[in-house]
């Protein structure tokens, strides 16, 4: 299994744009372009978070999928979300929800898990890659700065 990740810069301003600006516990969906490369994000503004667990509105971000991504090559591929006190890692729950997710979907390899979080003004993203293995449980990588490239 590859480690890389190829990411377009306009969806980390897009990410920079929409949840570093908003409170913690927000979030979003990744979309890549038939080649792999994450090229499109969509904020979702319907969550229904709280202020330790972000929960997303599965209903407009499947719907959003289905009308403007699936039509034009784009397939769902991870998910944003943010962190609040500097927290850098995924919880058991980010964890958990990503499990379910992969096994929801009949194709779905892996599931890109981007965390974000605020410190003084800086938007900072630590990028995990997660799977199921054989044994089908959930394992997470994290993305070392050398295995990310992004894409102008």
């Amino acid at each position: 299994m590859s480690y890389l990740l190829y990411i377009k810069k306009q969806v980390l301003i897009e990410i920079g744009n929409s949840i570093g600006i908003h409170r913690p516990e927000t979030g979003g969906i990744l979309g890549c372009s038939k080649d792999g490369v994450i090229s499109h994000f969509l904020f979702d503004y319907n969550d229904k978070s709280t202020s330790y667990k972000y929960v997303p509105s599965v209903d407009y971000l499947n719907e959003y999928m289905e009308n403007n991504w699936y039509n034009n090559g784009i397939t769902f591929c991870g998910m944003v979300h943010s962190h609040p006190n500097n927290a850098q890692s995924l919880s058991c729950g980010d964890l958990m929800y990503a499990k379910q997710i992969i096994e929801s979907f009949n194709n779905l390899e892996h599931l890109y898990l981007l965390l974000t979080f605020v410190t003084e003004e800086t938007v900072n993203i630590r990028y995990f890659k997660t799977f199921l293995n054989e044994s089908h449980v959930i394992e997470a990588y994290q993305l070392c700065e050398s295995e990310i490239h992004i894409i102008e």
